[in-house]
């Protein structure tokens, strides 16, 4: 039985009724300007062998423009299962709602529409939840290499833990073990009923906050290495700076929304790195050169772990791009953070939900 940080046995304290032999499933699906990813998802969940009868698709769609609607609307046309809703809000955690609503079945599975999935994904996922009686279990994320150099590059960005601070769910556990938080996340429809749905407030972090609630809630999430999905990265410079900054300070910013705490120390780790730049004049001044050190260990760090990823991908052209591409990550993670802490104090007006469908 999976243990907790202590190594105690831990239990689950939900007390949610035991799951049917075969329980009925909706696979809910977030959905935004999506064409060239669309039909390949939908083809490879419609696969899922996972009994037909007892497994429906509910896609929510944020009004694409880009012909996504289209091709949702001729799937659906010959796919009874699929179900497509409106979400003219456009938030992820209101689409997530949306479908909680619409839907009926015993177990809600989140899927990501930027993702690959094996045919087993949702029978092991569901038979996860029976064995253990957890309240949400998730699978290993692992990240698409891309074709190029550069696609590789975006790809240790998001899965190598320099780059990434070791999110469990994307760092090879060795086992099954209970987490903070899964990868998109399947759970028993009660949990929806105990706790509450997604909090619309939430921007980005919706699966952040609900699993931290889950948690406060005594409700365990346990995360199983032995299956996988492959997640496909953004590769645009521009968009994956928007997106890094604004996980960060969404988290710091929720200080302003909600009571569920949703970061720890280690999120703090890239403000410092900002903020130890800003100060560096100052410690030079005062203490010589030996400031810049840290600075100085900070880049042979980004370069070991840049050579463990060329060698990886055998791209050794990585060696030039992933070092600055680390260090930009790092830095607006951290200006993300310093902004988030800030908006979170000062009397400033709400943020618009930018980042509305962030993968």
């Amino acid at each position: 039985m999976p243990q907790g940080a202590n190594g105690a046995v831990m239990t689950a304290k939900l007390s949610l009724p035991p799951l049917p032999a075969l329980p009925t499933v909706a696979a809910i699906v977030p959905c935004l300007n999506e064409n060239a990813f669309i039909g390949q998802f939908l083809h490879s969940i419609l696969k899922m062998d996972y009994e037909p009868e007892r497994l429906s698709i509910w896609v929510v769609d944020g009004m694409s423009t880009d012909g996504t609607r289209e091709i949702l609307a001729t799937w659906a046309a010959r796919e009874p299962r699929l179900h497509v809703l409106d979400n003219p809000r456009h938030t992820t955690a209101c689409a997530l709602n949306l479908a909680l609503r619409a839907s009926r079945s015993d177990v809600v599975v989140r899927l990501d529409v930027h993702a690959d999935y094996p045919r087993h994904y949702i029978s092991h996922l569901v038979a996860l939840l029976q064995q253990h009686g957890a309240d949400n279990v998730g699978a290993l994320r692992l990240t698409a290499p891309g074709n190029t150099a550069w696609g590789n590059a975006f790809a240790s960005l998001v899965s190598a833990p320099f780059g990434n601070g070791g999110a469990a769910w994307r760092s090879h556990p060795h086992g099954l073990c209970e987490v903070e938080s899964v990868f998109c996340g399947c759970y028993p429809r009660a949990v929806f009923d105990r706790i509450g749905y997604f909090d619309e407030s939430m921007i980005r972090i919706e699966d952040r906050e609900f699993n931290a609630r889950l948690r406060q809630a005594g409700g365990r999430i346990l995360l199983d290495p032995t299956v996988t999905c492959v997640y496909h990265p953004r590769t645009q410079l521009r968009s994956y700076l928007r997106w890094i900054f604004s996980g960060p300070f969404r988290v710091f910013y929720s200080r302003r929304l909600t009571r569920t705490r949703l970061f720890g120390a280690r999120n703090l780790v890239p403000a410092a790195f900002v903020l130890y730049h800003l100060v560096l004049p100052v410690a030079i001044w005062l203490i010589g050169w030996i400031a810049v050190f840290p600075l100085i260990v900070y880049a042979l760090l980004a370069v070991v772990a840049s050579i463990g990823e060329a060698r990886l991908h055998r791209r050794w052209v990585m060696l030039l791009l992933l070092p600055p591409l680390f260090y930009l990550t790092h830095w607006s993670y951290g200006v993300g953070s310093l902004w988030g802490i800030l908006r979170s104090i000062l009397p400033m007006p709400a943020p618009s939900p930018e980042g509305k469908f962030a993968h």
